[in-house]
C-alpha cells in the first residue's frame, strides 16, 4: 500500500487504510496536513512519550545502557518476595 494518499484519495479507500497496520500520510495541495496511525502504533507512542517524560525511568534506562544494573532470574525473586 502506498503512504500517501490525497484526501479524495484517502476517502475512497478509508476501509484498506484502517484494516492496514501502516501509517499512512493524508495530502492536499502536494503537502502532507496529517497521517492516520493504527490504534495500536498511537498507544505505543504515548506509551513511550509517558515513559521518557518520567525522570525516574529515565535514571534507570542510563543505568541500564551504562551496565550498572544487575539482574536476577525471576524464579529468584519470587522466591524472595514469597511469591508461589
Amino acid at each position: 500500500m502506498k503512504s500517501t494518499f490525497t484526501i479524495a484519495e484517502a476517502q475512497a479507500n478509508f476501509s484498506r487504510i484502517a484494516r492496514s497496520n501502516s501509517v499512512v500520510g493524508i495530502s492536499k495541495n502536494s503537502k502532507v496536513i496529517g497521517f492516520y496511525i493504527p490504534r495500536e502504533r498511537f498507544e505505543g507512542l504515548l506509551e513511550t512519550m509517558e515513559i521518557l517524560a518520567n525522570p525516574e525511568a529515565i535514571k534507570w534506562i542510563n543505568a541500564d545502557k551504562a551496565g550498572k544494573l544487575k539482574y536476577k532470574p525471576l524464579a529468584e525473586c519470587e522466591k524472595e518476595w514469597g511469591i508461589d
